[in-house]
């Protein structure tokens, strides 16, 4: 009998040992992947290369280089209104032939959890790659499909009292036929007499065109504006590259004013 009133009361002592002891807490897993982890941090994508946003770029070409945090697995990216490319490991992209325009890179970043960075990172900028009065055309590069008919416009860039221009575009005649030109809003700022089409040859693929202003007229132009817009039908699938040559401007003594650059552009039919 004495025996078993030892024994229950050593048994009730432990329990009661026991029953007061703190309880060990386990830590959470120390997994960089599981959302619930007070560390976690979802995949994020970091621009480490590039123009700053709201910055300028001086070249009509850019390069932005990234990097991911340590979830990150691949990224996505675009351009402008572009779709978003497909998932890649890579983490620099240029882009060329840029227009003087704003432009908007974003980059996204999915982590080995699949999850998907929310908000992209982004950079928006300003090219602003041509100095002094110009000859150019816009836009700088087009895509298009065989069969379509593309416009292209003549542009005066940053010049200053002009009353008249000229210049001789150039095409692959065996890749585009000629359609037919209008005038842009150069004519109409200085009243102009007209566009007048000197030559339409479609064998060499050659355009020859010029805007003067009335005689008489005191008007001149200041700015950018389109100077002519040309319609071309698109005939065989290549890359091709529309010229600008000739061109001469005028200013309000009727006197040539120097040009800074004469800019064609990149054609890509498919």
């Amino acid at each position: 009998m004495r025996s078993k009133l030892l024994f229950r009361f050593w048994m009730a002592l432990l329990i009661g040992l026991f029953s007061c002891s703190p309880r060990l807490e386990l830590a959470p897993p120390d997994n960089p992947l599981d959302p619930d982890n007070p560390d976690y941090e979802p995949p994020t994508a970091v621009i480490t290369y590039g123009i700053a946003d709201g910055g300028v770029s001086t070249k009509d070409s850019v390069t932005f280089s990234w990097n991911g945090n340590v979830i990150t697995r691949d990224f996505s990216y675009r351009f402008d209104d572009s779709n978003w490319s497909g998932w890649t490991t890579s983490k620099t992209v240029t882009f060329s032939y840029l227009d003087e325009l704003p432009h908007r890179f974003e980059v996204r970043a999915r982590g080995e959890n699949d999850e998907i960075q929310e908000i992209p990172t982004s950079s928006g900028f300003i090219t602003d790659a041509i100095e002094g009065a110009s000859l150019i055309l816009f836009p700088y590069r087009q895509t298009s499909n065989v069969g379509d008919t593309l416009t292209v416009a003549v542009m005066l860039e940053e010049v200053t009292d002009i009353i008249g221009a000229e210049f001789t575009l150039t095409y692959d005649p065996t890749g585009f036929l000629f359609i037919d030109s209008q005038t842009g809003a150069f004519a109409d700022s200085i009243q102009a007499t007209g566009l007048q089409v000197v030559e339409v040859d479609p064998v060499p693929g050659k355009v020859s065109a010029s805007v003067t202003a009335a005689a008489g007229s005191a008007k001149s132009f200041s700015g950018t504006a389109s100077l002519i817009m040309i319609s071309l039908k698109t005939v065989k699938a290549g890359t091709f590259t529309l010229t600008l040559g000739n061109g001469v401007l005028v200013d309000s003594n009727r006197q040539p004013v120097t040009i800074n650059r004469l800019r064609g552009e990149l054609l890509v039919v498919k």
